[in-house]
């Protein structure tokens, strides 16, 4: 067993690595250890993975074009009206 600050690297790059989804069964099961100590590490470990939430979805607004979904509202909207108007003239 190393030094303090080597634990807590080590246990970060854990923390890190499950985040992203790539843990061996041996850094999971040093993970699970670690969270398994007190609930303040199973607190931050949770505000780490809402933080990915949050980032995840953040990713995703930014990779909407908006210009286009607004061009896209626009033609809907005047097939709705040009059917209304014909449903009126029908009539």
């Amino acid at each position: 067993m190393g030094t303090k600050e080597e634990n807590i690297f080590r246990l970060s790059e854990i923390i890190a690595r499950s985040i992203q989804e790539e843990l061996s069964s041996d850094e999971r099961r040093e993970l699970e250890e670690w969270l398994a100590q007190d609930e303040r590490h199973r607190s931050l470990y949770a505000s780490f993975q809402e933080e990915k939430s949050l980032m995840k979805q953040a990713a995703g607004h930014q990779s909407i074009d908006w210009q286009q979904d607004y061009r896209q509202f626009q033609r809907q909207l005047a097939k709705r009206r040009r059917h209304r108007l014909v449903f009126r003239i029908s009539r």
